[in-house]
């Protein structure tokens, strides 16, 4: 069962990291304070991610809106990994609520 939260609720938690899977270019007009950017679009994405992220590790993972981040969940999920917790809204509703 897929994990999420409001992203306004997002509070960084000891041991978690949090991954913005949107482009860099995207990343660098702002993101959320200790994101790392792993861009959903890059054909190495999935190595990209592995280098970062641990299968045994929870982490937070966002986008834009939404769509990208669900659709990494999905792949990731996939792959073994079962500690995404994704943020629902995205940047853009973290914006307005920070």
């Amino acid at each position: 069962m897929r994990k999420h939260i409001p992203i306004e609720s997002y509070s960084p938690v000891s041991g978690q990291v949090l991954i913005d899977v949107r482009t860099p270019e995207e990343f660098a007009q702002g993101h959320i304070e200790g994101a790392v950017n792993i861009n959903f679009f890059d054909p190495d994405f999935v190595s990209l991610f592995r280098d970062e992220v641990p299968k045994e590790m929870a982490f937070y993972i966002y986008c834009k809106s939404g769509g990208r981040s669900s659709k990494a969940v999905a792949l990731l999920e996939g792959l073994g990994y079962e500690g995404a917790i994704h943020l629902d809204g995205g940047f853009d509703r973290w914006v307005c609520f920070h």
